[in-house]
């Protein structure tokens, strides 16, 4: 897409599709690309318990860690880091 759109005919077609179905199409894909993920787990051996640890944790932080930031970034008006020093909280809450 950012390919085309610096070309004015497709960027044109791009900037013309409407928000809803733009998101609708986001949705179907990004359910697509779970599924063949999720898909590929049928070909590890799921009684190991290492493979079981990594699939674990992966699905924890992935959800977990982003909720948490969401959280309390929204409570505290600012962000995660709340230190003496202004640079520092500003350097940390730009990488979170």
């Amino acid at each position: 897409m950012i390919f085309f759109s610096m070309l004015g005919k497709f960027g044109a077609l791009f900037a013309s599709i409407p928000f809803t179905i733009f998101a609708a199409v986001y949705c179907v894909l990004f359910g697509l690309v779970a599924a063949v993920g999720l898909s590929f787990l049928q070909f590890t051996n799921m009684n190991s318990m290492r493979n079981l640890f990594i699939v674990g944790v992966s699905i924890f932080l992935g959800l977990s860690v982003p909720e948490y930031f969401f959280r309390y970034s929204m409570a505290a008006q600012r962000g995660p880091a709340h230190t003496k020093a202004g640079w520092f909280n500003d350097y940390i809450n730009t990488i979170f």
